[in-house]
């Protein structure tokens, strides 16, 4: 049985110049973890099961979307609290500068596993996987 579970995050043009043509498909994952392990989802291409956006053009340096997204996941507060279940959030933006076209970022951000939760929302950027900042 699943929990609802809102996920929000904001996507942020760290570059100097716009981005244009921005799609982001992401998905949320719940997992379960032990012995310090997850098997955690990737970045992959996406599919039928993720969301997209499609956001045009992003400025440089200041300007940044902010995504809501609700998703059913089965994993409860109390499993991410004592450390036997994760949340992962991953995704690819795929954009184009004035510089290149058909460029892409992946993130992977979780919440749970061995950094537990403390109830405050804030997820963590993955070790891997994640070339967001």
């Amino acid at each position: 049985m699943g929990h609802e579970w809102e996920i929000r995050f904001r996507l942020k043009n760290f570059g100097q110049t716009p981005a244009h043509y921005v799609r982001v498909a992401y998905t949320a994952k719940a997992v379960a973890w032990s012995n310090g392990k997850a098997a955690a989802p990737v970045p992959h291409e996406p599919d039928e099961q993720d969301e997209f956006e499609d956001l045009g053009s992003v400025g440089p340096i200041s300007d940044f979307f902010e995504m809501v997204d609700e998703f059913q996941l089965n994993a409860t507060e109390d499993e991410l609290k004592n450390c036997t279940k994760a949340i992962y959030l991953v995704g690819k933006i795929s954009y184009d500068t004035v510089f290149a076209r058909g460029l892409t970022t992946n993130f992977r951000y979780r919440v749970g596993g061995d950094m537990g939760w403390d109830g405050s929302g804030e997820m963590n950027a993955d070790e891997t996987g994640n070339h967001a900042t």
